[in-house]
């Protein structure tokens, strides 16, 4: 019944955004993982996208970071582990020095619809 599945799909609808408003929640909670990753994070180019393929709706946002070659590489996993329908679209990488990396990434995130 619709009462014994409410926390089985309350679980599953935290995965996505359930409108593009919701994008703030998803934005604080990776802007608050990067300095515990120890990078530097800038954030821009937020903006809703429409799959070709299937019309399903995306927030695509675009993060720029930097740091050690390993804390990128690290961030760059979180970022795929974040708890989010989420794809990483693309994910450029170049060296700023010695020790220095820079990292663009566009990254795509869920928006929950019940439309068909």
């Amino acid at each position: 019944t619709t009462a014994e599945t409410k926390a089985e799909r309350a679980q599953l609808e935290s995965y996505f955004l359930l409108n593009e408003s919701d994008s703030i929640d998803f934005l604080n909670t990776v802007e608050s993982l990067a300095p515990q990753a120890g990078v530097v994070l800038r954030t821009s180019n937020l903006t809703l996208v429409t799959d070709e393929a299937d019309d399903s709706q995306w927030v695509e946002v675009n993060f720029s970071f930097s740091g050690s070659r390993a804390r990128v590489r690290d961030f760059i996993r979180v970022l795929e582990a974040v708890p989010y329908q989420s794809r990483l679209m693309s994910v450029d990488l170049s060296a700023a020095g010695q020790s220095q990396w820079n990292t663009n990434v566009t990254m795509r995130v869920a928006v929950l619809s019940y439309d068909s």
